[in-house]
Order: C-alpha cells, then sequence, then structure tokens
C-alpha cells in the first residue's frame, strides 16, 4: 500500500522540529503526505505566512511512481521523478562529495530496497546530508500492488540493522521502528 502508519506522523514531526532543516530531501514522497506537514510546521509555525511566495526551507522530493502524485510541484521546491537509487548516487557525484540537504527523510520507502541498496543509499546520503530519519515497519509483510513494482517489500531492517549504519534506533508505540543518523555540521 503506497501509504504509511499514522502512528509515524507526530514521531517524524518531532524528529525534524528538533533537527530544524533548512534543507529537507524527501525520498519516496508518495502522496506528498510528509512535504505537507514540513510545509506547515517549518514555515507557517515559524511564522511564515508567504511560504508560497517566500520559501525559507527548501523541500526536494524523490518519486519513481508518478501515479500516485497529483500536487508534487507545488509542495516541492523541486521534484525529480526517477528511482530514488539513482537520484543519490548521482547527486553524490554531481555535488563534488558536499553536503546539499541538511536532513534526509525517508518514510515507508526504505523496505523496498534490496539490503545491499539500502546500504549504499545511506552510505550516499551520509555525504549529502547532516541527517537521515528512517521509518519502516517492524513487522514483515510481502506487500505486492499488481501494477507497483516500487510497493513491493525487499527488506525486513531492524534496529541492529540501523545502529550498524551508526544510527540512533528505536521501536515506536505502534511498531514501527527509526533510525536517526546525525553527521557533521
Amino acid at each position: 500500500m503506497p501509504s504509511g502508519s499514522i502512528h509515524t506522523v507526530p514521531v517524524v514531526i518531532e524528529q525534524v522540529l528538533a533537527l530544524r532543516p533548512k534543507s529537507v530531501l524527501d525520498l519516496g514522497t508518495g502522496v506528498g503526505k510528509y512535504g505537507v506537514l514540513l510545509r506547515e510546521y517549518l514555515e507557517i509555525q515559524a511564522g511564515n505566512f508567504d511560504f508560497d511566495q517566500r520559501r525559507t526551507v527548501r523541500i526536494d522530493g524523490v518519486e519513481a511512481e508518478k501515479r500516485l502524485c497529483w500536487r508534487q510541484d507545488s509542495i516541492y521546491d523541486r521534484m525529480f521523478w526517477m528511482d530514488l537509487r539513482e537520484f543519490v548516487a548521482f547527486r553524490v557525484e554531481a555535488s563534488r562529495r558536499t553536503v546539499e540537504y541538511d536532513l534526509a527523510l525517508m518514510t515507508d520507502v526504505f523496505e523496498h530496497l534490496s539490503r545491499e541498496d539500502g546500504a549504499k543509499v545511506v552510505d550516499s546520503l551520509k555525504v549529502l546530508c547532516r541527517a537521515i530519519l528512517i521509518v519502516v515497519p517492524r513487522d514483515w509483510f510481502s506487500n505486492e500492488v499488481p501494477g507497483l513494482p516500487w510497493e513491493t517489500h525487499r527488506t525486513q531492517w531492524t534496529l541492529d540493522d540501523f545502529r550498524a549504519f551508526g544510527m540512533t534506533a528505536w521501536e515506536g508505540v505502534a511498531g514501527d521502528l527509526y533510525g536517526l543518523w546525525r553527521g557533521g555540521t
């Protein structure tokens, strides 16, 4: 299903607010739920009521499945319609290995990657971003959706996997797993 648990929303928003990013890379935007929430909590709640004309936070999105999306171009500053693995690999090379984002957000998308691809993506994001927040379901389910190959779950990640990436890892009250990596400034 191309959506995530409602229970992750307050945890993600609390973590984002604690980090106070000025630039966010939302990988696997889906319908754009977190793009909208980030605009609300990082722009409107901070007093910027003209965010549609003067944005103080840059939010870029990456999504492979355009059929799930209808308003991304108005939510995100830049929208990249491509496989997130290809995007991240390209950005690392194009950025000349310099930080481009304060935060990479991967909610309900990391489980769609193989173990090998997931490790490569995290390594690349550590170059591109000052922080990474990943949310995955704790319990395994295959999640095959006809016609949506990006929705297939390929890996069951654990707290130990997140810790192996150098992340702080914890389980939420509804059984979702969180991994947070904070790099340098």
